[in-house]
């Protein structure tokens, strides 16, 4: 075909003339085109595989950070809005522009779950529970009954009063501890058991009784059978009738309503286990005096004049039990009849021997 200038003195072919397609080829017919599916946007149109091969992979895994949000730099003076839809991408952004969803606090944490339906059923719990709470103090955790047991002396309503225990207050209020401590600021009464159960308490005390008496620093101490301090009388030669005399505790220091202290600790000990061994035996009421000087030779005095040699403080028990069962032998042979006095011998249990007086 021949060329000529047109347009500025350009070469090529003549321009087609409107309506006229002359000798030039003819474009084939565009396909039709299926539209994409609106449920799957990623997807392309059958009709055209090649556009896969000119876009990324990430496209349709979604996993590369194409999908990721990426959140702006930190302003001047400002904060990240915390928000938990925000991944976190380190490998992308760089440490100051990243989210910190980790660093959000628990409280934040909370506040953020608790929206809509979530949060309405968690109140409603709440409601719940405050509720069956209440009802359960009403019902279950009045104090409707207060009952003393071991008590002798003291009344009922006396032991009461100390402890403070009203009838109408609430259980679920009610600290054993305190309920004891305020009961042995009585110093003859000693609370061994506050035991509450659902609408009822009961309180189980022990009455001190004074068993002993001893001399210190021109003063009489009277003392239960566990060196507790009943009374501190200034007049030593008062009379002090059915209690044991005791010797060589040597007081360190005693207040009323207090266990004595004394200067050898171990002595309080043994004192304690002789006093509640012969309590328990039945023979506290025979017993006159004690000697604790020596401590590898405690002696004993009985109402009909024997005397106990007990030797040191181990095996207290069975030395007791040997020396009640030897002056009940005296007794049903005639002790009395052969003038009486005379040694009892415990040091070894197993071997108990009397002595008669002057041997």
């Amino acid at each position: 075909m021949d060329t000529t200038r047109w347009g500025g003195g350009q070469s090529g072919p003549t321009p087609p003339v409107p309506g006229d397609t002359g000798d030039m080829p003819v474009a084939p017919p565009m396909p039709d085109v299926t539209p994409q599916d609106p449920d799957n946007p990623f997807e392309e149109p059958e009709a055209a595989p090649e556009l896969r091969q000119q876009r990324s992979e990430s496209l349709y895994t979604r996993s590369a950070p194409f999908w990721e949000r990426v959140v702006e730099p930190l302003p001047e003076n400002g904060e990240y809005p915390l928000d938990v839809g925000y991944w976190q991408h380190k490998e992308e952004m760089g440490e100051e522009r990243y989210m910190r969803v980790e660093d959000m606090k628990p409280l934040e944490k909370i506040r953020r779950q608790l929206t809509g339906r979530t949060a309405l059923w968690v109140y409603l719990a709440l409601v719940v529970l405050v509720l069956g709470y209440l009802g359960f103090r009403s019902v279950f955790g009045t104090i409707r009954t207060i009952n003393v047991v071991g008590n002798t002396t003291f009344t009922a309503e006396q032991v009461i009063a100390l402890s403070g225990l009203e009838v109408g207050m609430s259980a679920l209020d009610i600290d054993e501890n305190v309920i004891m401590a305020r009961i042995g600021r009585e110093r003859y009464l000693r609370c061994t058991l506050v035991d509450v159960s659902f609408d009822m308490v009961t309180l189980h005390v022990r009455e001190r009784v004074p068993r002993c008496t001893l001399v210190q620093n021109g003063r009489r101490i009277i003392l239960d059978d566990r060196g507790w301090v009943l009374e501190v009388i200034s007049d030593v030669g008062s009379p002090a009738p059915n209690l044991i005399q005791v010797s060589g505790l040597d007081v360190h220091h005693c207040s009323l309503g207090q266990a004595v202290t004394l200067r050898v600790p171990g002595k309080l000990t043994a004192y304690t286990q002789i006093l509640i061994e012969l309590r328990a035996l039945g023979g506290l009421e025979l017993i006159t005096e004690l000697d604790m000087t020596a401590m590898d030779s405690i002696t004993l005095k009985t109402t009909d004049g024997l005397t106990v040699s007990m030797g040191d403080e181990t095996q207290i028990h069975q030395k007791i039990r040997a020396m009640l069962v030897v002056r009940e032998n005296l007794l049903v042979n005639d002790y009395y009849g052969q003038g009486g006095g005379g040694t009892i011998v415990v040091v070894d249990p197993g071997s108990p021997a009397y002595r008669p007086q002057g041997m």
